[in-house]
């Protein structure tokens, strides 16, 4: 496998191909300020805040460079993954990715310092990785159920909605996006059971991504 490795201060750049993804691993050493620790619903409103804040500091970046920032992921507790989703019309590239990696770690170790929310979720440490979408590309965003309607897509929720009760996890084609007062809700017109129509709202989506078909 293709890969490659630089040293920057004490910050290890990885990047390499899998698959159809591209990973950039910066090994970020700091030290940890002792604060007391968010749980559940507490430390999920915190950890999105943080990362609208890191996408919108992002996005104009990738977009001066003519690529698009299609969302921004954390993964782990207190000292996770960040991934960016990045897309380019000519598709994505690994000397894309360690261009990109680089422009990226240099703003997020100024937004750490600058942005409370932000330092609050790195401070700690963090393994960043920039990956292109790939053939199941991600969906955070209206936008991107609006664009990929007809298409089939997997939802995970982060709780069980009144409708469907006990149940997280859905795989079904995406049959349109409506406005409600309280956000946008996503109707995907569901495998199993067949003929079957739910009803998600946007915020209530803990991670989705389309389905790859022949």
């Amino acid at each position: 496998m293709l890969s490659a490795e630089q040293h920057f201060f004490g910050r290890t750049e990885k990047w390499a191909p899998l698959g159809t993804r591209f990973f950039f691993e910066p090994v970020v050493v700091c030290t940890p300020m002792t604060t007391a620790t968010p749980t559940g619903t507490a430390r999920r409103a915190r950890t999105a805040e943080a990362l609208r804040a890191i996408e919108d500091r992002l996005a104009p970046i990738a977009r001066a460079l003519g690529f698009e920032v299609l969302t921004v992921e954390w993964q782990g507790a207190r000292r996770g993954t960040l991934r960016v989703y990045t897309d380019h019309p000519d598709g994505v590239r690994i000397s894309d990715c360690a261009r990109l990696s680089r422009v990226f770690g240099q703003e997020l170790e100024a937004a750490e310092l600058e942005d409370p929310a932000i330092g609050a979720l790195l401070r700690a440490g963090y393994d960043l990785e920039v990956s292109s979408p790939g053939l199941e590309r991600p969906l955070a965003k209206r936008v991107h159920f609006e664009r990929f309607a007809g298409r089939r897509a997997r939802v995970r929720l982060f709780e069980p909605l009144p409708s469907a009760p006990g149940r997280r996890n859905f795989t079904g084609r995406i049959a349109g996006v409506e406005g409600g007062r309280t956000g946008a809700i996503v109707r995907l017109a569901l495998d199993e059971p067949a003929d079957t129509t739910i009803e998600i709202p946007l915020a209530a989506v803990r991670k989705a991504h389309l389905l790859y078909e022949e």
